[in-house]
């Protein structure tokens, strides 16, 4: 959308696109060797995120949580918002517990558009505010180890 403002909006987002590619092809590095060394990973981004096309996480769980259900809410309406968002994590109990947070469909989510007390709304859902979600991650990561006992070996 924001690209058909204008040619110079275009090649300026082009341009962030292309160096923030270099810190997606850092993240599946780290991610790769993270496995080999037998730990877990987690990555989190909005459902409809391009640095989903960019990143090589090999095989994973792969979860879409609906923040409303978690309890993310527009500050300036009060009502639910939906942020629909994609988890890949290759730990079976983050993937568990956070397979059943999404929107049930019995109530009406806000938009975040525009402004509120000279913030824009949108700005408001990057930061995780549904003490819900923290509350479902932390527990899910302290049941597991933070190595994959099956992946050492003695020798």
């Amino acid at each position: 959308f924001n690209m058909s403002r204008s040619h110079e909006l275009k090649d300026e987002i082009m341009s962030r696109r292309q160096k923030h590619r270099r810190y997606l092809r850092a993240v599946s590095e780290a991610w790769n060797l993270q496995n080999i060394l037998g730990g877990f990973n987690h990555c989190e981004n909005p459902l409809g995120s391009d640095a989903w096309k960019e990143l090589d996480l090999g095989e994973v769980f792969d979860i879409r949580v609906d923040q409303c259900a978690m309890g993310l809410r527009c500050p300036k309406s009060n009502y639910p918002v939906l942020k629909p968002t994609r988890i890949v994590t290759t730990s079976p109990c983050l993937a568990k517990a956070l397979q059943t947070c999404r929107c049930d469909g019995k109530h009406e989510h806000a938009h975040l558009e525009g402004k509120y007390k000279g913030r824009n709304l949108s700005s408001w859902a990057e930061i995780y505010r549904p003490k819900k979600f923290c509350r479902i991650v932390a527990q899910a990561l302290v049941q597991v180890p933070a190595v994959r006992p099956t992946q050492w070996s003695l020798v």
